[in-house]
């Protein structure tokens, strides 16, 4: 029978965690804006927002081809120069 321990079956998050509240982040957007981290390689070539929360904490999507983007949150990031330019 499936269930969470077969890894082959689909679950849904709500099944995963449970029911209640797990969200505790951030809930309103207070700024955004595109500038590059300092250790961009090639800043003109930077293709990204940083979003910054009520709560302080950044969040970056990079877009890296026209239909491929990458979304960055990390609730211990408060400031976007922690989201380093290259992939880790």
């Amino acid at each position: 029978m499936a269930g969470l321990n077969d890894p082959l079956n689909f679950i849904k998050a709500e099944n995963y965690f449970g029911t209640g509240a797990y969200w505790t982040g951030p809930t309103k957007i207070v700024s955004i804006n595109k500038t590059a981290p300092t250790t961009a390689v090639a800043p003109t070539h930077w293709r990204a927002v940083n979003i910054t929360f009520d709560d302080g904490t950044i969040a970056v999507i990079q877009f890296v081809r026209p239909t491929l983007f990458r979304v960055r949150y990390d609730p211990a990031v408060t400031n976007a120069n922690d989201y380093e330019d290259f992939s880790s």
